[in-house]
């Protein structure tokens, strides 16, 4: 229940347990161009649905968070996948005008959202 955190103290993660990071990624065979097409095309729509794509480019397996909000989670949970996890992400934007409304400092505060963990791997 508990991944590795910033200089080694605990950061809370939700079900499942996450080990140290390798010291160095395992070779990925090349991508062939049509799997560099799939990849994209799969990156595009889950940025259109509002997601973040977290893997390295052009590789396999795609990983991605989403909003639970949007229509992935719902669609990926009904076909037996599911995973959910955090993101800071911005809360409340507030603009505060001083100098008599001559200096504008706009202060962006962001919180804990839960997300959908996703990964596929390519064909």
């Amino acid at each position: 229940m508990y991944a590795g955190g910033i200089h080694g103290t605990p950061a809370l993660c939700r079900g499942f347990r996450l080990g140290p990071a390798p010291m160095s990624a395992k070779p990925q065979q090349a991508f062939s161009e049509h799997r560099q097409k799939l990849w994209k095309l799969e990156a595009d729509y889950i940025r259109e649905q509002g997601g973040w794509v977290t893997s390295i480019q052009n590789t396999s397996p795609v990983r991605f968070e989403c909003p639970m909000e949007s229509k992935l989670p719902t669609l990926l949970m009904a076909a037996g996948y599911a995973g959910t996890g955090e993101r800071l992400l911005p809360m409340v934007t507030e603009t505060v005008k001083q100098d008599g409304g001559i200096t504008t400092i706009t202060n962006q505060h962001v919180g804990p959202v839960e997300v959908g963990i996703f990964e596929f791997p390519l064909p």
